[in-house]
């Protein structure tokens, strides 16, 4: 399997925290400047390494245990396609912002992501600042 820059990068800043909320996932993996492209980008980033199972994807927490509920395959893949109406740069703030009701879609690292995610950092050591943009990562 052959990562592009950017998914390499996603699973770099995933592997301590193991899940971030697709706002801050996109503000930290690269400078954002508030371009569509970087959504496009970064989804298609994104559904690859989901339909390489090495992210999953979440709407929410189950009411009695607390874990994440998982998405898996197309119910995944539906999900991330909703990100574009659900995000909105700020110009104030100069971050994307979630502006849809209710908790942003959780980006989740899965047991293999995590692997592989361990040696993505033992080759290229711990992200010390954001890809410099979205273009040119992806």
């Amino acid at each position: 399997m052959i990562l592009s820059q950017l998914q390499r990068r996603i699973l770099a800043v995933l592997e301590e925290p193991e899940s971030y909320g697709f706002p801050t996932l996109i503000n930290s993996v690269a400078k954002p400047r508030g371009a569509q492209v970087e959504l496009d980008v970064m989804l298609g980033a994104l559904a690859g390494l989901v339909r390489h199972e090495l992210l999953e994807v979440s709407r929410g927490r189950d009411a009695q245990t607390r874990r994440w509920q998982r998405l898996k395959g197309p119910d995944a893949l539906h999900a991330l396609d909703e990100v574009r109406a659900s995000s909105q740069w700020d110009d104030a703030s100069q971050y994307w912002r979630w502006v849809s009701c209710g908790q942003p879609l959780e980006i989740i690292l899965s047991e293999r992501g995590a692997v592989v995610a361990r040696s993505i950092l033992s080759q290229d050591g711990w992200p010390r600042a954001p890809l410099e943009s979205y273009q040119d990562a992806g």
